[in-house]
């Protein structure tokens, strides 16, 4: 039986097929989808938040026209992930479900059809953690840094106060002298509730500052007796299905203000130049607090290919054949993401411990 290769219904297909990683950013806080039918995302037809309550008028009058911050006329062109790998039946496969692993099939048909399902599924998961990373930066830090071939770096911002964004110096640091910890949520927690309307629900620790606050709660620090490690069953836990194995670590509860979760999480990526990179979207000094809801967007560009007719998809996939000499047969697929903070200032990013 000669091997073909798949149409683009069924790479799509495969790809559906792939089980959905949960995220703690992509699965919890950006939960909106976008999908643009341009190679541009258009913020005036991403939906924003409004605290403003409905006017009031006379039952002879006509409505008021609803106006909350003006046109936006800015546009994003996402930069795209482009993956290609060519397919080589080789034999080594990891177990797929319901069966035995083998080392080495001998139906070429059976290793050539592993070899291209497996790197589906490499690709896609890669994506998958790309956006993730966007989403993890664009949460914490209320902007985006994009660096992709022949594109210089550039960085998105998406407008959060300037005030949410707080880098403390000596003798302000979490453990000098005269510095409540508890004093300091209490005012980061006061600050995203005044520039948006809501107060977070939950914060992320870097790993020095989440060893701080566990040491204050052992000790006889302020927290002692207000840190609550023992979360209830009502689903409040962001670690209950909503984020990896390993992802968070439970911090614990501050007096019912916040929900506290260690977040150490570190990104590889290639770089233009293909050496490979480390990007922590949280530093280890750094804490970041999130309302539940920050109106989240999984935003999507049209793919610019005319194989898949400029479809608009998440992820894109093509299976084809590469002449020449070898010729070879290519699994490709590309995305072109980014991520949006629908409601910036329900985040806070703060810098509470020194080098």
């Amino acid at each position: 039986m000669e091997i073909r290769t798949l149409n683009i219904n069924e790479v799509h297909a495969v790809i559906r097929h792939v089980k959905p990683r949960t995220r703690l950013f992509t699965s919890k806080l950006f939960t909106n989808f976008h999908q643009s039918q341009f190679d541009v995302v258009h913020l005036d037809h991403i939906p924003v938040e409004t605290d403003l309550a409905a006017p009031i008028v006379s039952p002879h009058l006509p409505g008021v026209p609803v106006r909350l911050e003006g046109t936006r006329t800015l546009t994003l062109t996402p930069s795209y992930v482009r993956l290609q790998t060519p397919v080589e039946p080789a034999g080594l496969f990891d177990p797929a479900e319901n069966r035995a692993a083998y080392v080495l099939e001998g139906d070429l048909m059976k290793r050539h059809g592993e070899a291209r399902r497996l790197t589906i599924e490499k690709h896609v998961r890669m994506i998958e953690n790309r956006w993730e990373m966007m989403a993890a930066e664009a949460a914490i830090s209320g902007r985006l840094t994009i660096e992709s071939d022949g594109v210089p770096v550039s960085t998105v911002d998406f407008g959060r106060d300037p005030s949410l964004t707080i880098t403390k110096t000596a003798g302000a640091y979490w453990g000098d002298t005269g510095v409540s910890v508890l004093e300091d949520l209490e005012a980061m927690l006061s600050m995203v509730h005044d520039a948006s309307g809501v107060r977070p629900t939950f914060g992320l620790l870097g790993k020095n500052v989440a060893a701080h606050v566990r040491r204050q709660a052992r000790q006889d620090g302020e927290l002692k007796d207000l840190m609550d490690t023992r979360f209830g069953t009502d689903g409040t836990s962001i670690t209950r299905g909503l984020s990896e194995p390993g992802e968070v670590r439970p911090v614990g509860s501050i007096s019912g203000l916040v929900d506290l979760y260690e977040y150490s999480q570190t990104f590889r990526y290639q770089r233009n130049d293909k050496s490979i990179a480390t990007f922590k979207p949280l530093g280890d000094n750094e804490i970041a607090l999130f309302a539940d809801d920050i109106i989240g967007i999984q935003a999507f560009g049209a793919i610019k290919n005319l194989a898949g007719q400029y479809a608009a998809r998440p992820i894109f996939g093509r299976n084809y054949i590469q002449e020449g000499t070898p010729q070879m047969e290519v699994v490709a697929h590309e995305s072109a993401p980014i991520m949006i903070p629908g409601a910036p200032n329900r985040t806070l990013k703060a810098t509470v411990l020194g080098v």
